[in-house]
């Protein structure tokens, strides 16, 4: 009786040592599973919004990611009965309060398409890019009208920024040690020196097209360290995925 009953001890007490250690692993993983939730959650992130624009108050609409991203790209869908008067499409994200990002020492690469051969075309190969600072404001555009500058500081009609987007292309703004640079597919089309500015702050980043074009992805990075600052790539329809590294 006495060997029955330390056997009956001994298993009681392995099989409660069994099932606290398995409660313990469970409450581990719940934590982790709570920490992993609270990581996604905390993700420095903004929203997208659109424009279209025909230069008159009464037809400008605004909308927002909701209505412009799709399953890989965002695009300004345009309304049936503007379509017979020339308009702008634009596609902006504001910096989030959780970012804190130089606008001086910024690359934006962009690949963007405007095919004049959409439906939206007017002047379809026209492409903007525009960096918003709490001091000032860089820019380039392609094709019609060509210019890139910070502020005051502008050069225009540059015949190496003349380019048509009929596929997708990748385009890149660069602020570095007050040069403002422009590149296509990596290759340098346009510079200007803005030392007696600064662009600040990074406020806002806007794309731009005449007519109503598409961008596939965006990523910003530390144009001096080359870190990645933020990444969008809108592979979530109708939903803002862009994050936020500063």
């Amino acid at each position: 009786m006495k060997k029955i009953s330390l056997a009956i001890t001994i298993f009681a007490t392995v099989f409660f040592l069994s099932c606290k250690k398995d409660a313990s692993d469970k409450a581990v993983q719940a934590q982790n599973i709570s920490n992993a939730s609270l990581q996604v959650n905390d993700v420095c992130r903004s929203d997208w919004e659109g424009e279209f624009d025909q230069n008159k108050p009464m037809q400008t609409l605004y909308t927002n990611d909701k209505h412009i991203i799709f399953e890989g790209y965002a695009h300004v869908p345009v309304p049936m009965r503007y379509t017979n008067q020339p308009f702008i499409t634009k596609i902006s994200l504001p910096a989030p309060d959780c970012s804190n990002v130089d606008a001086d020492s910024v690359r934006m690469s962009i690949s963007v398409q405007n095919p004049i051969d959409s439906i939206d075309a007017i002047y379809a190969y026209n492409v903007s890019l525009y960096m918003y600072g709490s001091t000032d404001s860089a820019h380039v555009n392609f094709s019609r009208a060509t210019a890139i500058g910070v502020g005051s500081y502008v050069e225009k009609n540059l015949q190496s920024l003349d380019y048509i987007f009929n596929d997708y292309t990748l385009v890149t703004l660069e602020a570095k040690d007050h040069l403002l640079s422009a590149y296509v597919k990596g290759k340098l089309v346009g510079q200007i020196d803005y030392t007696g500015t600064s662009i600040g702050a990074l406020q806002n980043i806007l794309i731009g097209f005449t007519g109503s074009g598409y961008i596939n992805y965006v990523r910003l990075y530390n144009s001096t360290t080359g870190a990645l600052i933020m990444k969008e790539d809108f592979n979530v329809a109708g939903k803002s995925t862009d994050t936020w590294y500063q």
